[in-house]
């Protein structure tokens, strides 16, 4: 019988799970071992479980940043996602709400573009219509994630919206 000392073993799966790397990996193979071993204490493999789960969930999270950033499709251009651009879409309202003509905008291609206010409108428009496809993508990994029997190889690659892809 295998005797595990819960105090312990949690320090050590807190402490690993704030390493990145090689201590991620022994983190996954040490939830596996515990997960498969018929003696080992429930709490300690659901606490391994548990960190894996938060290890993974980190990573849905930076996709769907990555995501939110990789621009919108409008009138066959990219534009920009970022949250420096964000703040420029909504302050091309901010001088008496209307937008000043003659604004060349620069789009993911490289290419210019005069932004009108249709354009800026529907930037903004699609920029919601992103964020929330987004969070409702990594909220349906995270469930999915954290019901797998191994968390740490889950799959999250699908189902996001598409984003700009160079040429």
């Amino acid at each position: 019988m295998i005797t595990i000392d819960i105090n312990k073993a949690k320090a050590v799966v807190d402490a690993q799970t704030s390493i990145s790397g090689s201590s991620i990996d022994q983190l996954r193979d040490k939830y596996a071992e515990m997960a498969g071993a018929a003696s080992a204490e429930p709490a300690v493999a659901e606490h391994l479980k548990s960190a894996v789960c938060a290890t993974t969930w980190s990573k849905i999270k930076d996709k769907r940043s990555i995501v939110q950033a990789g621009g919108v499709l409008i009138a066959g251009k990219w534009f920009h996602t970022d949250p420096t651009s964000r703040i420029q879409y909504l302050g091309l309202f901010a001088i008496d709400g209307s937008l000043p003509i003659g604004i060349m905008w620069k789009t993911l291609d490289g290419s210019r573009i005069e932004i009108t206010e249709s354009i800026a409108n529907q930037i903004i428009a699609k920029i919601l219509v992103l964020d929330n496809s987004a969070f409702s993508v990594a909220q349906s990994h995270r469930i999915a994630m954290e019901a797998s029997l191994d968390p740490a190889t889950y799959d999250f690659s699908t189902g996001w919206p598409d984003t700009y892809t160079p040429a």
